[in-house]
């Protein structure tokens, strides 16, 4: 698990995501600030629980869970689950200035 330590790019969370099992649990920020929505990412899906089905990973996708009045602006936090059997992808994170501690 890898704790996010500054606000991600949604192309910082597409290109984190490439290894099968990986997910993430993440707390939108908004383009009206609000930070206070959790979703959970994972197999290029977002998982939503003001959904009634998985929606595609996409900008257009995370828009929707930002609701009508504002869109996603980052990642304000969270956390990355990657298999501790994949050392290799845990080292990229790791050896990368963005988004672990």
């Amino acid at each position: 698990m890898i704790k996010l330590k500054k606000q991600a790019s949604f192309e910082d969370m597409k290109n984190s995501l490439t290894h099968i099992d990986a997910f993430a649990l993440v707390v939108l920020q908004q383009t009206d600030n609000h930070m206070s929505h959790a979703i959970v990412v994972s197999f290029n899906y977002i998982f939503d629980c003001n959904t009634s089905n998985a929606l595609p990973f996409t900008l257009e996708g995370i828009n929707c869970c930002c609701g009508k009045t504002a869109n996603f602006k980052s990642f304000h936090s969270g956390y990355l689950f990657i298999p501790q059997t994949d050392s290799k992808a845990f080292k990229t994170w790791k050896n990368k200035k963005i988004n672990i501690t």
